[in-house]
């Protein structure tokens, strides 16, 4: 990847994290990168492919440092708090107006990407919690399955308005739905 793609990519993750998705113009990210438009297209064909790469990129940099952490000899407890702490971190530079486009996106072109990126991630998850659970660190009676069940309705309430409206920050809300998921409502064990 050349500097030049590269900055493109910062500035359209920056400037889309912000303002969302739709409020950002090719004009925009050009300006932030510094580079001009006949640029962009050199490395995008258009802002729906620029933000395809943002999200591509950004995936595969936290399912790496998932499964790297899921993988490693730290106590499963230890693992939980790291998964909250990966929620919060991930989460903090996205505006509420970016997550609610990302979780409701229906009939949009991003509706079909965005549906595959939280399927795949959710499939690692799954997994992850499977291998776990077969290592006695969760319930043998929870369905694994049931969890995506789970994690697609806690993907609804990041897009809910009554919910945001509850939270300054999108990080608080992330980090308070994965210790839901986590350790239930009453708390770490």
């Amino acid at each position: 990847m050349t500097k030049k793609e590269q900055d493109i990519l910062i500035a359209g993750k920056k400037l889309i994290f912000q303002y969302g998705i739709k409020k950002v113009s090719i004009e925009e990210i050009c300006q932030e990168a510094n580079v001009s438009k006949m640029t962009f297209y050199k490395y995008f064909p258009n802002k729906v492919e620029l933000v395809k790469k943002v999200f591509d990129t950004l995936y595969e940099v936290q399912i790496d440092a998932y499964l790297k952490m899921m993988r490693s000899d730290i106590p499963f407890s230890e693992k939980m708090k790291k998964i909250l702490e990966m929620k919060r971190t991930g989460s903090a530079e996205i505006s509420k107006e970016a997550l609610k486009e990302i979780f409701k996106h229906s009939g949009d072109e991003f509706s079909a990407f965005f549906d595959e990126w939280i399927e795949r991630s959710v499939k690692v998850a799954i997994e992850s919690f499977a291998e776990a659970q077969q290592q006695g660190y969760i319930r043998k009676d929870i369905n694994p399955k049931i969890l995506l069940a789970w994690v697609e309705r806690m993907a609804d309430l990041l897009s809910d308005e009554r919910v945001l409206d509850e939270y300054d920050r999108v990080p608080d809300l992330t980090e308070e739905l994965a210790k839901m998921f986590l350790y239930g409502i009453r708390g770490e064990r």
